[in-house]
């Protein structure tokens, strides 16, 4: 594979040469005995990028990373504390309270309401706690899987100007020593094992979005008629990233598509040679 595009500093088109646009064109090479293991094994990209992750040397909890897994932004924009969670707290605070026999809440209220309101009130209190809590969980998965994201499309062969996009949306800094960058230099020097199977997801994504430009067919409707593909495009963020990309590229006209098209054959012909299965 081609180097990758240049880090330590925050990332910005300008700091991205063209990776993913010219990768494997005229350069195919055999798959090591690392990578084929790994290959062969296919963990799911959830699972390869908190492994890259903890290798990097982060030992915090694995978070779910799906293709359809929101970003930190999208999880603070929708990540205010409503009447509704305050609600789902309250719930959350009786049932627990009713599982060990300590509340009746039906005969609780109609026997001592003037009793059970301050206590309603209180555990509306708790409610709202355990709703901030539990947003603080959410929020922290969120930023954590955004640098695994940028990492991951750091080290996967895309079109440039789709990784581009797709990275700075983020908005992750690829700064030296930064987590991001830690776990992208994990994944080209120690776990290129994985680095292979993340670029083999992609590739199958990047077939399946071929198949869509080929029926016709909207993107809504090719995913409803094939719901092996929705099921990929759901569930692994890599898959999703190629489908994504060669979508991208399409709609940028046909010296992009074509060239990302030629970069995709020129790795189907190592998978071919490796018996490596690329689509879905």
């Amino acid at each position: 594979m081609t180097p990758p595009f240049a880090r330590n500093k925050a990332p910005g088109a300008a700091d991205r040469a063209g990776m993913s646009n010219v990768s494997g064109v005229g350069n195919r090479r055999d798959y090591t005995n690392e990578e084929l293991e790994a290959l062969h094994k296919d963990q799911a990209s959830g699972v390869i990028m908190n492994k890259a992750r903890h290798d990097a040397g982060f030992k915090e909890t694995d978070v779910s990373m799906r293709g359809d897994d929101p970003s930190l932004n999208e999880t603070l924009h929708h990540g205010h504390i409503n009447g509704g969670e305050v609600l789902g707290g309250v719930v959350h605070g009786l049932e627990v309270g009713h599982a060990v026999g300590a509340i009746h809440f039906p005969k609780f209220m109609a026997c001592a309401p003037e009793i059970a309101l301050p206590i309603v009130a209180g555990l509306a209190a708790q409610g709202a706690l355990y709703s901030i809590e539990k947003r603080k969980d959410e929020v922290k998965g969120a930023a954590t899987r955004d640098q695994m994201h940028a990492a991951m499309l750091d080290n996967l062969e895309l079109p440039t100007g789709y990784a581009n996009q797709a990275i700075d949306k983020l908005g992750v800094s690829f700064t030296n020593g930064s987590p991001a960058d830690r776990i992208s230099k994990q994944l080209q020097t120690t776990d290129k094992g994985l680095r292979a199977t993340l670029q083999l997801h992609c590739d199958q994504g990047m077939h399946a979005a071929r198949d869509m430009s080929a029926s016709g067919m909207s993107k809504e409707a090719f995913l409803k008629a094939n719901p092996a593909v929705a099921e990929r495009y759901g569930s692994d963020m890599a898959f999703r990233e190629g489908f994504d990309g060669m979508e991208w590229a399409k709609q940028q006209g046909p010296a992009v598509y074509d060239k990302a098209v030629s970069a995709l054959m020129s790795r189907d012909a190592r998978n071919d040679a490796a018996h490596v299965s690329y689509r879905v």
